[in-house]
């Protein structure tokens, strides 16, 4: 339920236990709208099942589970342990918890020094739990709803350079790490991509990888192969020769595996490699290579998109082709990059005039 001035008068808006959604207007007074919420509160036909806003957030997180979508599960999870169990009042009934509730949360999250961006976050699991309370009828209102959105500026997210990406070579002698070092910095993929390559996918001939699948964890310790990429369809990447050479290294020595065949995965065998155990391949070696920077599998996404827009002569569009995205999300995700290229426009013009003037436009001859 919300209370909110509209105009010279407040407004009560709130959802019935049937779904219904009630918006009662023209109170002068903001007593007279929380008289009028609190009678609702006690109509017998409006009273929900007595849950818990701990116990209506576990039942929403599980279901994150049952569809299949534990990154989403594990990043809840995350935000509840770390910002919402030791401070928001879990253990009351989630249809008592009041709009004032809400901000003292939002203060006491503030005065931690969590950041504008992390009170955001966290006061979205919040809204996200009492939707759901209201859609299975454990409350009929969702105090959250209005909180003021915080502004705040989003880091960008780190990625290695060319020379980083060098020194990191110079210290990875594992020939299956350095394949897969190559085809994430040079390709571009997805850690659900790359880890859903199986050898049959790579075309040594034509030089390139069909990226048809891409594994998720629908729980622990197990892995689902879903057809396409991670949005849809699927796509082939073309490998350069170097990673081509590398991919080929490692085929040497992974032939050797007892029962290896074409349907093993190239990052694995017959189950791909973990996220976390590839996530933590990488936090060893970049600190190996006294590299002072958070380098997570989503980064070389990042530095192959910074290498092509520094290094070679692609534009935008064939960026968004080489990672199989549109252009808008390019543009959108990657937008520190290519600010590093902000003032092209001006040098071409000033490049056209200076080549113009050394022309026969600017000849004695010209009429």
């Amino acid at each position: 339920m919300a209370i909110y001035k509209d105009g010279k008068t407040y407004t009560v808006r709130f959802h019935t236990s049937g779904g219904k959604t009630i918006v009662k207007r023209g109170f002068h007074t903001k007593s007279e709208a929380r008289h009028f919420e609190n009678e609702i509160r006690k109509s017998k036909d409006n009273i929900p099942e007595r849950k818990t806003f701990e116990e209506v957030f576990n039942e929403m997180n599980s279901r994150y589970l049952l569809r299949e979508d534990r990154s989403t599960h594990n990043e809840t999870t995350s935000v509840y342990k770390n910002h919402i169990a030791e401070v928001f009042p879990v253990k009351k009934i989630i249809s008592k918890i009041s709009s004032d509730d809400i901000e003292e949360f939002r203060v006491k999250l503030a005065e931690t020094g969590a950041s504008n961006f992390t009170i955001n976050k966290t006061t979205e699991v919040v809204k996200r739990t009492f939707n759901y309370g209201i859609k299975k009828k454990y409350t009929y209102i969702n105090p959250a709803a209005y909180c003021e959105k915080l502004k705040h500026t989003k880091k960008p997210i780190d990625f290695l350079n060319y020379k980083e990406f060098c020194t990191l070579m110079s210290v990875v002698e594992n020939p299956r790490d350095r394949a897969m070092y190559y085809v994430f910095f040079y390709n571009g993929l997805r850690i659900g991509e790359l880890r859903g390559i199986k050898w049959r996918d790579v075309d040594f001939f034509n030089l390139t990888i069909h990226i048809n699948k891409h594994i998720v964890e629908p729980g622990n310790r197990s892995f689902k192969p879903v057809p396409g990429r991670k949005n849809t369809g699927d796509y082939f990447s073309e490998i350069d020769p170097e990673t081509a050479d590398q991919l080929k290294k490692w085929l040497e020595i992974a032939k050797k595996i007892d029962g290896w065949n074409v349907d093993f995965y190239v990052f694995g065998d017959i189950s791909p490699f973990g996220r976390t155990t590839i996530s933590s391949w990488i936090k060893r070696d970049v600190e190996a290579a006294g590299i002072k920077k958070h380098i997570h599998p989503h980064c070389f996404r990042h530095s192959c998109v910074s290498f092509l827009w520094n290094y070679s002569d692609l534009n935008e569009q064939d960026i968004a082709d080489r990672i199989n995205d549109s252009v808008e999300v390019v543009k959108k995700t990657y937008a520190h990059i290519f600010k590093s290229k902000k003032g092209k426009y001006a040098k071409a013009i000033r490049d056209a005039i200076d080549k113009a003037k050394n022309t026969e436009l600017f000849s004695d001859d010209e009429e």
